[in-house]
């Protein structure tokens, strides 16, 4: 399955639906071009997250780095941190993404599976993420049973919801012995208030995105210094809060192409574009198409 412009709630966690309230899992295919500017932008979910490099190299960024992954590699990207996906090179880069919440893991509420083995771990932000290589024995355990996982969910015998659960289990206990985090005490909840830190001001450009911005509107709102909120929103994303404010825009704009008939001037107001031309050259830049030529080659939605 893949999600085109995967929808983000207001806060920017993911609003996917990751399987169904009964088993929570899903486990999907993503080609990054078939994405509007070739990335999956910064988001969050509750679930935890296992990628698998199917084809190409992607990039994975989060507010501890960077991981580049090519084929047969992966990651572990724990529940409610922002992260980001790109292509190294290939805009056709292909990847499984495995999203699953931590409860499944439970078995059941106050379980001693719930109180050893996951809250402990999950949401802690000492064991954010971590690739997984073939050269290390407990990230190789790790992948093969995401392959089991990913293996089972495609032929769904009957009763592949348990040898899931058990691929899952496996492959979180083997991260979370094999794992040695970098960051502990201080400079750990140091890293965990950027990350929420981050997370409020992606969540005010997402609500306001379309309406004339500036770092002073969102200092007010998120409660830091301008300079303050600048620090940290490059610290986690690397990148500006104004160049996210773009490719939001842009990524906003892409779906009304793709899903409404409105002409593109209308599209740059409903976006907060200051003109049709400023769309346009903003568009052409990130998604390497202008707003017309992406219309005509999208399908419709």
């Amino acid at each position: 399955m893949q999600i085109p412009n995967l929808p983000i709630a207001l806060d920017r966690r993911e609003e996917t639906l990751h399987g169904s309230k009964e088993f929570p899992f899903a486990c999907y295919e993503s080609r990054l071009s078939r994405n509007a500017g070739g990335v999956v932008p910064w988001h969050w979910h509750e679930e935890i997250q296992f990628c698998l490099v199917k084809k190409g190299a992607i990039r994975v960024s989060l507010g501890s780095g960077t991981m580049e992954l090519g084929e047969g590699e992966g990651c572990v990207i724990n529940s409610g941190f922002l992260h980001m996906i790109s292509p190294v090179e290939d805009p056709g880069s292909t990847y499984w993404c495995i999203d699953f919440l931590p409860k499944l893991l439970s078995f059941f509420p106050d379980s001693v599976f719930e109180r050893r083995y996951v809250a402990p771990y999950s949401g802690n932000p000492a064991y954010e993420s971590s690739p997984l290589m073939e050269g290390v024995p407990w990230e190789a355990r790790t992948l093969g049973a995401i392959r089991t996982a990913v293996k089972e969910d495609s032929e769904r015998a009957n009763g592949y919801e348990y040898r899931v659960v058990s691929a899952l289990a496996d492959a979180w206990l083997s991260f979370t012995e094999g794992f040695a985090p970098a960051e502990k005490g201080s400079s750990s909840l140091a890293s965990s208030k950027r990350n929420d830190a981050a997370r409020a001001i992606i969540s005010w450009i997402r609500r306001h995105y379309a309406e004339d911005v500036s770092i002073e509107r969102i200092a007010e709102a998120v409660r830091y210094s301008p300079g303050e909120c600048s620090r940290i929103f490059r610290a986690v994303t690397r990148s500006t809060i104004f160049d996210y404010l773009r490719l939001w825009r842009v990524m906003e704009a892409s779906r009304l192409l793709r899903e409404t008939s409105l002409p593109v001037s209308e599209i740059a107001y409903e976006c907060g574009f200051s003109s049709p031309s400023h769309l346009i050259s903003s568009f052409r830049k990130i998604v390497g198409q202008t707003p017309l030529q992406y219309r005509k080659s999208s399908p419709a939605s």
